[in-house]
């Protein structure tokens, strides 16, 4: 239990790290992001493989598994539909107090 609470600090450190920089215009921002994965804003969600693929092709991650796709699905995905929304991009963005 512990490591696990040290762990969501830091992640939350890492995303307020991360947004500090965007304070005035986050919503934007993720619009952004979520257009790299859907350029031509045809879907109003995102699939593991296109996420995948995504992350992939920008060189975000050295690697990628599908077994790491599966696990952030797990978490961020709200409607538990197996597809990413904007929300849910944004939910694993943003820190939790944004």
């Amino acid at each position: 239990m512990k490591d696990t609470i040290f762990l969501e600090r830091q992640l939350e450190a890492a995303k307020a790290a991360f947004i500090q920089h965007y304070d005035n215009y986050p919503c934007t921002l993720f619009k952004q992001i979520y257009c790299l994965f859907d350029p031509d804003g045809l879907e109003n969600y995102l699939t593991p493989q296109i996420f995948k693929e995504t992350l992939q092709l920008l060189q975000v991650v050295s690697s990628v598994t599908d077994e790491d796709i599966y696990l952030l699905f797990a978490r961020y995905n709200g409607q538990q539909d197996g597809m990413l929304t904007l929300e849910d991009l944004t939910s694993m963005i943003a820190p939790l107090f944004f």
